[in-house]
């Protein structure tokens, strides 16, 4: 997560590093990017609200190089993780569909479904960050207004093939 102000997002898809990726959760790197706990602990910020945003690993100079030796120059211009940004536009999604059908009743329903969705704090700031989409109201990045869907962007609890 990030103090750093994230830039608007230039990303039309999700990075090849993306944590989000399927083909990337599980894989051994020396700072465990892609271990189940970074992923809880990615996720519960981005949740509850407690970080309003991810920044895209990669693109961000504050990270340490990578297993590879890749690291983001110091002057880089840091981008929002399109991966994360993805799950959430999911969830703001399912949310929209139980509130069209179910009224009052639908976060009472989506928590059900999901219980390791998103917080109502969580939900309040995403719906309204969408909603609003103006960095000038919010101080974050504007999000993208179409998101082009990634079936191997997968959260870890919500989408894991039966074990």
């Amino acid at each position: 997560m990030s103090e750093r102000p994230i830039i608007e997002a230039k990303h039309t898809k999700a990075c090849n590093a993306c944590p989000w990726r399927r083909s990337n959760q599980g894989k051994r790197t020396s700072g465990g990017w892609y271990s189940r706990a970074n992923l809880q602990r990615l996720w519960n910020g981005l949740r509850t609200s407690k970080a309003p945003g991810m920044t895209c690993h990669p693109t961000d100079p504050r990270n340490p190089p990578s297993d590879s030796g890749v690291q983001a120059k110091p002057e880089a211009e840091t981008q929002e993780c399109y991966g994360a940004l993805l799950l959430i536009a999911r969830e703001v999604s399912l949310g929209s569909a139980l509130a069209d059908k179910h009224g009052k009743d639908a976060f009472k329903l989506y928590r059900f479904a999901r219980p390791k969705g998103l917080t109502r704090a969580g939900m309040s700031h995403w719906v309204l960050r969408f909603a609003f989409n103006a960095p000038q109201l919010t101080g974050l990045a504007a999000l993208p207004t179409v998101f082009t869907e990634d079936s191997d962007i997968q959260h870890p609890e919500f989408d894991a093939p039966p074990r």
